[in-house]
């Protein structure tokens, strides 16, 4: 009886299916680049692996030109401010920002300058 129990607990395990546990490890970098963010308003930074790093934009300029008016403004933080934002609900289709002078935090906490960003909407199915 011993050795019919033993036999079936052996071939018991040798039929059981082996789980194989994936580790996901999410890789960090350091910071890559800045884009915008259409939908939210704001300025985030990308790592090389395209994480991305919310905390990283401190502060940046916004130049636009819209219906031949030249614009410039700044803010603090990665959000775009009210007036901005309000430049922006009057865009055209051929507005182009241009963010400068943008200042971020690195992940090892170093304040570095980023260079321009050139931003062109998308056309939204409009007809010119």
């Amino acid at each position: 009886m011993l050795c019919l129990t033993l036999n079936n607990s052996i071939y018991a395990q040798q039929k059981a299916p082996v789980k194989k546990g994936t580790i996901k490890i999410q890789k960090r970098g350091q910071l890559a680049r800045i884009i915008f963010d259409d939908a939210n308003y704001r300025l985030i930074g990308m790592d090389y692996y395209g994480n991305i790093m919310d905390t990283t934009v401190m502060e940046f300029q916004m130049f636009v030109t819209i219906k031949g008016i030249f614009y410039k403004t700044s803010t603090v933080g990665s959000a775009l401010n009210n007036e901005m934002q309000q430049l922006i609900e009057r865009r055209d289709n051929k507005t182009i920002l241009y963010f400068k002078n943008i200042k971020a935090k690195d992940t090892d906490g170093k304040i570095i300058t980023i260079p321009e960003l050139k931003y062109v909407f998308p056309h939204q199915g409009e007809v010119e």
